[in-house]
C-alpha cells in the first residue's frame, strides 16, 4: 500500500476518534449521569439510560455532508427508532471543516418528518442555513 494512501487514512481515522470523543463528552454534559454513553461504530454514538429504558442515537458528520440525506441503512434505523418512541430520537451532528476548529460542533439537527431541521445553534451562518433549505 502506497504510503500517502496510509498516511491519509490514518488522518482520517484519528479525526473520526477525535470528533467521537469531543460528541461522547458533549452528550454525557447534555444528558446527565444518568445516561451511558456508548461508541461502537453504527450509529456513531449511542446515549441509553437504563432506568427509564430512553435513548438516543447520534450520527457524526463532516460540514460538506450538510444537505445530504442519510444512508438507507441509517433511514431505516430512525424510522424504527421513532415508530418505537412516538418522538424524535436520532440526531445528526456535523462538525467543522475548518482547520483548527474540525472537533467543533457547528450544528445539530433532528429528522422531522422527512426533513432536517437544526435546532442548535440558533443563528446559523447563512451560508450553513441555505444548505438546509435544499
Amino acid at each position: 500500500m502506497p504510503k500517502s494512501e496510509t498516511t491519509w487514512q490514518s488522518k482520517a481515522a484519528t479525526l473520526a476518534h477525535m470528533r467521537t470523543k469531543t460528541g461522547k463528552e458533549e452528550l454525557k454534559r447534555n444528558l446527565g449521569n444518568n445516561y451511558e454513553v456508548l461508541s461502537s461504530g453504527y450509529p456513531d454514538i449511542t446515549a441509553f439510560n437504563p432506568k427509564t429504558g430512553t435513548f438516543y442515537f447520534v450520527e457524526l458528520k463532516r460540514e460538506k455532508e450538510i444537505g445530504k440525506p442519510l444512508r438507507p441503512e441509517q433511514e431505516k434505523m430512525r424510522r424504527i427508532l421513532t415508530r418505537i418512541t412516538k418522538k424524535s430520537q436520532y440526531e445528526v451532528w456535523y462538525f467543522s471543516d475548518k482547520k483548527g476548529e474540525q472537533d467543533k460542533i457547528i450544528v445539530k439537527c433532528f429528522y422531522i418528518g422527512k426533513r432536517l431541521t437544526p435546532y442548535y445553534p440558533r443563528d446559523l451562518d447563512p451560508d450553513l442555513a441555505q444548505k438546509f433549505e435544499a
